[in-house]
This record gives structure tokens, C-alpha cells and sequence, in this order.
């Protein structure tokens, strides 16, 4: 496609069933646009307003979302490959039977996100995660480090390959991550 459609708003449903590659949608408002069966890939939609998005079967591919607002989004069986979301809103971010790997979470913000059925590969965890959940999930090359994690559930996540390094958590959350086998020996508890 190779377009830049940076700063435009009213953007929503226009791009379903689309290969985007090497567009530009810098700073674009982009809220409440529904995305099916599309293949994103070498594109930067830094500080772009994708609150409230529906990803559907769709691709997200070696492209940048730095700073973008994905609040109450939702990703359905779609995966998220290479792509950098350090300092994203990942508030009240939903994924279900995903696939997320090799992305940049550094300063993004973690609160009331929900994965099931998602596999989670070499990714770092850092920062706050608040009142996240993991139903399902298997983590590998994961690594939670400098992370404090408060109110987190996990359930029959697999957390047996994940790494944590200087952690906190609450007594809850330790007792979660402790029934999905993770090792706890550098997790430290804390009233959060």
C-alpha cells in the first residue's frame, strides 16, 4: 500500500480485509475502527488513537504503535509479531486464542488486560501490571522483570518456563503464580 495517512480521524471499518505495508498512520484517530482478516506489516501508527479497535484474524507485523491508546481494544485470533508498543495504553485490552511475540511492552501500561488461550513469547514484562489476567496462556522466553504485579490472576497458565527478576506482588497474586508452577525465588511479597 505504502500511503500515509497520518493525522486523519474517521478512519473506522475502512480498512477491513486490507494488507496495510509501509503506511504511516502517525497520530491518527482511529477509535472504535473494526479490523478483519487483515495483514499489518512494516507500518507506524505511533500515537494513534486505536481505543475501542476490534481485531479480527488479523496480522500485526514489524510495525510501530509507540504511544498509541489501545484501551478497550480486542484481538481475536490474531498475533502481534515483532512490532514495538513501548508506552502504549493497553488498559482493558482483551486477547483471545492469540499469538504475541517479540513486542516491545517497556513503559506500556498493564491495567485490567485480559489474555486467554494466548501464547506469549519472548517478551518482557516490566513495570506495573494491575489487576491483569491470564486464563490459559503459555509464556516462553518470558521474562518479568522489575515487575509488580498487584491483583493478577493466573489460571492454568503455563508458567513453568517464564522468568521473574526483582518482582513484587501481593500475597493473591504469588498464590496464583505459585499454583502455575512459576518460580517464585526472586518474587518478593508486598502489600501493593
Amino acid at each position: 500500500m505504502d500511503a500515509d495517512f497520518s493525522g486523519l480521524s474517521g478512519l473506522a471499518e475502512k480498512f477491513s480485509g486490507s494488507n496495510i505495508v509501509k503506511c504511516k498512520f502517525i497520530e491518527a484517530g482511529m477509535a472504535g475502527m473494526a479490523l478483519k482478516h487483515n495483514k499489518i506489516e512494516n507500518s507506524d501508527f505511533s500515537r494513534s488513537d486505536l481505543s475501542r479497535c476490534k481485531f479480527m484474524s488479523s496480522n500485526l507485523e514489524n510495525s510501530d504503535f509507540v504511544g498509541c491508546d489501545f484501551s478497550g481494544s480486542s484481538f481475536f485470533k490474531s498475533s502481534i509479531l515483532d512490532c514495538d508498543l513501548s508506552g502504549a495504553n493497553l488498559t482493558n485490552v482483551y486477547s483471545k486464542w492469540g499469538y504475541i511475540k517479540k513486542v516491545n511492552l517497556s513503559a506500556a501500561l498493564l491495567h485490567k488486560s485480559k489474555f486467554e488461550f494466548t501464547q506469549l513469547t519472548e517478551i518482557t514484562f516490566s513495570g506495573e501490571l494491575e489487576e491483569c489476567s491470564f486464563v490459559n496462556c503459555d509464556f516462553a522466553r518470558v521474562v518479568f522483570e522489575g515487575a509488580e504485579l498487584s491483583n493478577c490472576f493466573f489460571k492454568n497458565a503455563k508458567l513453568k518456563r517464564a522468568k521473574f527478576i526483582s518482582c513484587k506482588t501481593d500475597r493473591l497474586t504469588y498464590a496464583f503464580m505459585k499454583n502455575c508452577k512459576a518460580d517464585l525465588s526472586d518474587v518478593t511479597i508486598v502489600a501493593l
